[in-house]
């Protein structure tokens, strides 16, 4: 089962000033990774089944486009489900305050994002560099 986790960042704005935060991660154990890459693999493959199938029953010129669409379908369902068996945790949000405002904020992030990033504040619309608060104070910065 998917369980929320927390990691310690820094929101940091080009004038060097910094503010605590917190990243908020979606962590998956083993089974629940396995039943992620399931779902790809099976939703690739039957992207591939409406590619080519049907198009089959009505030969015309649309098979010169269906068919390589399919076959790429089939192809990338094993390569992207393995991808995501691969992911141990996906990133939800960030949340802290902000250096410039001094504003409580929260931050969407996308499940390929990982600091060191740079987002805006949603306040002041300043841009904010989320870095990884251990691997700042490991760095010796």
């Amino acid at each position: 089962m998917a369980t929320t986790e927390q990691q310690p960042i820094l929101f940091i704005n080009s004038e060097t000033d910094s503010a605590d935060g917190v990243l908020h991660l979606r962590a998956y154990d083993k089974a629940d990774r396995i039943r992620r890459a399931i779902k790809t693999w099976i939703g690739y493959w039957i992207g591939a089944f409406i590619a080519i199938y049907p198009p089959l029953l009505i030969p015309g010129p649309h098979l010169a486009v269906t068919i390589p669409l399919g076959i790429g379908l089939v192809i990338a369902g094993p390569i992207v489900a393995y991808r995501r068996y691969r992911d141990l945790n996906t990133p939800e949000k960030a949340t802290g305050q902000c250096p410039v405002c001094g504003k409580e904020v929260t931050i969407p992030l996308e499940p390929k994002e990982r600091p060191s990033l740079w987002k805006y504040c949603p306040a002041c619309n300043k841009p904010l560099q989320l870095v990884d608060k251990n691997s700042e104070a490991g760095g010796g910065a």
